[in-house]
């Protein structure tokens, strides 16, 4: 039942009302006759100018007993039959309720801008170089949280229910919105609104004042997460800094809305940035040219799919799991997820796999810690086209992925088609352990049993990591780092509550979406959770000891076997050149398409929504030109950072009700970002050989780039040197099955 927050005004109820409309015949008469011809407009508006939203509605029967009448000024409600009961039962009427709705919620909401601050760069990158020069020239302590009211226009808002269509025209009426998702789970209250509600001047409004209008109908709520990456996506992932909800009634179908809205807001904003772009698309020429083996089919149909996988992270955890993955090491594969790989050599257990999917370069720095220099001969490098060369040469065997969320390999395979049979591979992020889950799944491996995978520690536990892991009790200072810092708590895979942070659940989450989907597509995928972490959807949860019989009766596998038919048959290198692949970037064609960004940014602005315009006009046209032509990656590697600095922009645009002075704040902003566009040339012309880490080789002079007008060079940070403290530590690997 719908339910309307309504005070109780009236000396007449609404179901009072409606009894006597049905005893007007004349109103009865007049009301029919309106709502007929406004809905045969409105269809036909529809038709024209939404037929997505047409084809919904066009042969749409109502689900719930009801009806339309008015009252004798001629203002529309809705009568339950079921319920006798209205939708807006306790106020005077439609109009006059959504008109206060309104104003109270202009009066009483403000623009909450999430800034990005200064943040440390730990290799030296251009991203970071002129995102902090924006925070710099910004002042987050004089942003004066005006009311909506007082703003007169906003970027974007999301209408929460619409009821019979009046809080539209009523939100118009007092202030500008550039855009607006209108989302309605209850389909019937939109189709009684094409009765009432004048749909044909509305929309002819919106299309007369460039407005952006977007429809979401129905009460799927997993639909409402895919439509709001969508439109952000395309439109621009800095406007969801921005976005303000309006909520015009509560119902169980709107808190299932609003739960998915909660659930899928804060992986909105993740468009990667330059130097990430950069660095992974050199990485991935650097790979490909040294002949690295990439995976181009999976285990599916084979004996080797039904075999157990341990996928094994460095939670604290897995310390209770040691003794049995010893005593059954032998019996299924074992993927060492990150850290875990230091773990597992020092409680002797021999992986089979390493997932990786870091850029970095202190990746091969922990690998080189391993004091058996034997240890990772005879694992495979389980690995994204990104990773650094340097990790990828600690390994005599890999088998890399494409990762499906950049486009280096789609880009290159546009113009080497062989490129094409590289599997691309989803859920690879945000951690290590996403790889592990991910890259066993894409190999076609069915059976998987994860130990350690915690995504945070039991509350009452020291440590974040096991006890095995010596790598960080000789760096202490990298468990210090902020993606380590629990700032939240969730449920424990075995009941309990653990301590964990937004990244660790959002590991978790995409965990349990490309489970799901594997599952969806094989129903015999079974994911074993034994780690005492967070739960994690899609897993069950079982303790190492529920799982002694069934490994009791299994005999030990030939992995050499497997891993000569990983290498032989579902990997394969590549005959290409750095000759070969340099040819395809060009330098000249990067400075074409800054200078038409340039172009856009440089045009006339005289208010906030011109900017927000502007924003947009930059972020589709990024957005439509990595879907296609020959240069995809261009507008890729620059659109994460714009997307960014674009957040500053809009900060500004609204840190004062004072508008004027808004603006000439963001027209200096604009010349530090012209600045960045400018000198990302000099970057693409290095992509052939730009490793991260090695890229300092570049700057001679130990600064960033230039110094330029709005924008001076900082000086690379220090260089990182872990410590690498192999004193009284087998220098050979010992294996232990006990």
């Amino acid at each position: 039942m719908i339910e309307l927050n309504a005070d109780s005004e009236n000396d007449v109820s609404q179901v009072d009302i409606y009894k006597a409309y049905i005893r007007d015949l004349n109103l009865q008469s007049w009301f029919n006759d309106f709502c007929c011809a406004r809905f045969k407009k409105n269809c036909c508006q529809f038709k024209e100018k939404f037929e997505n939203v047409f084809s919904l509605i066009d042969t749409y029967s109502p689900k719930q007993q009801y009806e339309l009448f008015c009252n004798s000024d001629g203002v529309a409600n809705v009568y339950f039959k079921n319920y006798d009961s209205c939708l807006y039962n306790e106020a005077r009427d439609a109009i006059d309720f959504s008109r206060k709705q309104i104003i109270h919620f202009l009066e009483h909401t403000s623009l909450n801008v999430n800034i990005l601050g200064n943040e440390k760069d730990p290799f030296g990158q251009f991203h970071f170089k002129y995102k902090n020069a924006l925070a710099s020239k910004i002042n987050a302590s004089v942003f004066e949280s005006a009311s909506l009211a007082s703003l007169k226009s906003i970027p974007s808002i999301m209408f929460l229910g619409l009821g019979l269509g009046y809080p539209l025209a009523e939100f118009l009426e007092r202030i500008e919105c550039k855009n607006i998702i209108i989302v309605e789970p209850d389909i019937d209250l939109f189709y009684a609104s094409l009765f009432v509600f004048d749909w044909e001047n509305f929309l002819s409004f919106a299309e007369t004042n460039n407005l952006r209008l977007r429809f979401v109908i129905g009460d799927k709520t997993e639909y409402i997460s895919l439509y709001l990456k969508h439109f952000f996506t395309h439109h621009g992932v800095s406007l969801s800094s921005s976005l303000v909800c309006f909520k015009h009634y509560n119902s169980k179908s709107m808190s299932s809305i609003e739960q998915s809205i909660r659930n899928v807001y804060p992986f909105l904003f993740s468009p990667g940035f330059f130097d990430d772009a950069v660095f992974g698309m050199s990485h991935t020429i650097t790979n490909l040219v040294n002949k690295k083996r990439f995976v181009v089919k999976s285990l599916e149909n084979t004996d080797y799919a039904e075999l157990p996988v341990f996928i094994i992270g460095s939670g604290p955890s897995l310390d209770n799991s040691i003794p049995f993955l010893r005593a059954n090491q032998d019996k299924a594969i074992i993927i060492a997820c990150g850290t875990a790989i230091d773990s597992l050599y020092h409680a002797g257990i021999q992986p089979d796999f390493y997932a990786n999917t870091e850029r970095t370069p202190e990746v091969c720095e922990t690998l080189m810690a391993i004091p058996d220099p034997e240890f990772l001969d005879s694992v495979f490098l389980l690995t994204i086209n990104i990773c650094n060369p340097k990790t990828v040469a600690c390994f005599k065997n890999t088998a890399i992925f494409s990762k499906a969320n950049e486009n280096q390999i789609e880009q290159l395979s546009l113009f080497f088609s062989d490129l094409k049979d590289i599997i691309r591979l989803d859920g690879a992020n945000p951690l290590v352990g996403n790889m592990g889950i991910s890259g066993a799944l894409h190999l076609g491996f069915k059976k998987l049993f994860l130990f350690g995978y915690d995504n945070g520690k039991k509350i009452g536990t020291d440590s974040i990591h096991s006890k095995y892991v010596s790598f960080f009790k000789d760096n202490k200072f990298i468990e210090e780092r902020d993606s380590y810092k629990m700032t939240t708590v969730a449920e424990g895979n075995f009941g309990g509550k653990c301590e964990t942070n937004n990244l660790y659940r959002e590991s978790a989450y995409r965990c349990s979406l490309v489970l799901d989907d594997f599952m969806a597509k094989d129903s015999s995928v079974q994911c074993i959770n034994c780690s005492d972490g967070i739960i994690i959807k899609n897993t069950v949860a079982k303790r190492e000891r529920d799982l002694c019989d069934y490994f009791d009766k299994k005999e030990a596998i030939n992995k050499n076997d497997i891993k000569k038919y990983v290498s032989e048959n579902i990997t394969k290198s590549f005959n290409l050149s750095s000759i070969d692949i340099n040819r395809l970037f060009s330098v000249s064609d990067f400075k074409q398409l800054v200078s038409e960004i340039i172009v856009i940014l440089d045009s006339k602005c005289e208010t906030r929504i011109d900017f927000i315009d502007k924003i947009e006009l930059v972020s589709e046209k990024l957005a439509d030109l990595q879907l296609v032509g020959k240069n995809r990656f261009y507008p890729n590697a620059i659109n994460g950072s714009l997307q960014y600095m674009f957040i500053a922009v809009i900060f500004a645009l609204y840190s004062k009700a004072d508008e004027s002075n808004c603006i000439e704040e963001v027209k200096f902003l604009l010349s530090i970002i012209k600045e960045f566009l400018i000198e990302a040339s000099s970057v693409i012309e290095k992509i052939d050989d730009y490793i991260l880490g090695d890229h300092r080789k570049y700057y001679s002079d130990g600064k960033v780039g230039k110094d330029m007008p709005h924008c001076k060079a900082p000086l690379f940070p220090e260089e990182l040197i872990l410590t690498k403290n192999k004193n009284g530590l087998h220098q050979k690997f010992i294996k232990r099955n006990q």
